[in-house]
């Protein structure tokens, strides 16, 4: 009768460990799929474009092919429109800057000058420039640490706090005894664990390092704004030497007026450059120089078009107008205009007319 019973009892003990096993095979099956479904490297999210490619792309839609020049500067193609002049003979070729976030046919000055100053014999190329540098981020406010909170300790008088301290020695030497047994047994368990969780960090480590090198894509060299935008004009150069116009005027508006009096500055080969026109000049925050420093570094005609009603850009012209004069500089001169807001083309005309007679003045 007992071999009876001691049989069954052989048979589920035969037969428990490969059905233990069985889970652990399993496990290793899916994780062995898991990781071949997974990629050997993750691709690379392409980056965001730029808000004036963005620009660009509307007006390559808009606008007439004929007017369109797709210029190559460095490894970048950018666009730029491109209006000969309604004559025979050119008097010259005007290189139109716009500013910051503005595009190659903005509304105020530029758009109107490169569509009219071809009815008084003058090319014109009107180029756009890539997103300006962001401004850096404020420094976070951090708010003000709570006062710490008082304790009963502080509460409670000092004849009381000692009697309690007494009791809580008492108390903390019993349990001293109690946990440096356990720490003892607890110790040797930790030091087991701690051999397991080695061998397992180091392995992975491992992939991770391996995995972390497939994924990042390798480093490349960013280009900064400045060197883009003077890239730009590099190439705009190149091609109004291709027109072989007899005169090439540099126009900046706000912003652009600064990028070109800039390029004037560190380009010292472009003396085919023989006028330089500025409407509403601005410094740029995010650079170092400061317009009025690159303006006492240039001695050609200067065209200096502001507008009066602006006060900061009233005080901006007469600082500028104090420096040329205190350096000598006959050259430059200085063009106020009014504002009209309320009847832009009757103001861009203005601004077309008097750019137009300071232009016939360089030509003479």
């Amino acid at each position: 009768m007992n071999l009876k019973r001691l049989i069954p009892l052989a048979l589920i003990l035969a037969l428990h460990p490969a059905q233990a096993e069985e889970p652990s095979n399993t496990a290793e099956s899916t994780g062995d799929s898991q990781a071949s479904d997974t990629p050997s490297s993750v691709a690379a999210r392409p980056p965001l474009p730029e808000a004036s490619e963005l620009v660009q792309q509307t007006l390559q839609v808009r606008l007439p092919e004929t007017e369109q020049q797709s210029l190559q500067a460095g490894d970048e193609t950018f666009l730029a429109l491109w209006q000969p002049a309604n004559q025979a003979e050119a008097a010259g070729l005007v290189i139109l800057l716009p500013g910051d976030g503005e595009s190659a046919d903005w509304p105020q000055a530029i758009g109107p000058l490169r569509r009219k100053l071809p009815e008084a014999g003058w090319h014109t190329l009107s180029l756009s420039l890539p997103d300006p540098q962001p401004a850096p981020l404020p420094a976070a406010v951090l708010p003000l640490a709570p006062p710490p909170a008082t304790t009963s300790s502080e509460q409670t008088p000092p004849a009381e706090q000692a009697s309690e301290t007494e009791t809580e020695t008492e108390t903390e030497t019993e349990t001293e005894t109690e946990t440096e047994t356990e720490t003892e047994t607890e110790t040797e368990t930790e030091t087991e664990t701690e051999t397991e969780t080695e061998t397992e960090t180091e392995t992975e480590t491992e992939t991770e390092t391996e995995t972390s090198q497939a994924v990042t894509p390798p480093a490349t060299p960013q280009q900064l704004p400045a060197d883009r935008r003077l890239a730009r004009l590099d190439a705009a150069l190149a091609f109004a030497r291709a027109q072989q116009a007899p005169r090439i005027v540099l126009l900046g508006q706000r912003s652009g007026a600064y990028w070109a009096s800039r390029y004037l500055v560190e380009r010292q080969d472009a003396k085919d450059i023989t006028q330089l026109v500025l409407i509403s000049a601005q410094d740029v925050p995010a650079e170092t120089l400061t317009l009025q420093a690159l303006l006492s570094q240039l001695d050609l005609p200067s065209g200096d078009f502001y507008y009066k009603d602006d006060l900061a850009a009233r005080q901006a012209a007469i600082a500028r107008q104090r420096d040329a004069r205190r350096e000598g500089k006959a050259r430059y001169t200085q063009i106020a205009l009014k504002a009209l807001p309320g009847n832009p083309e009757v103001e861009q005309e203005q601004l077309f007319r008097r750019l137009k007679g300071w232009l016939t003045l360089q030509v003479q």
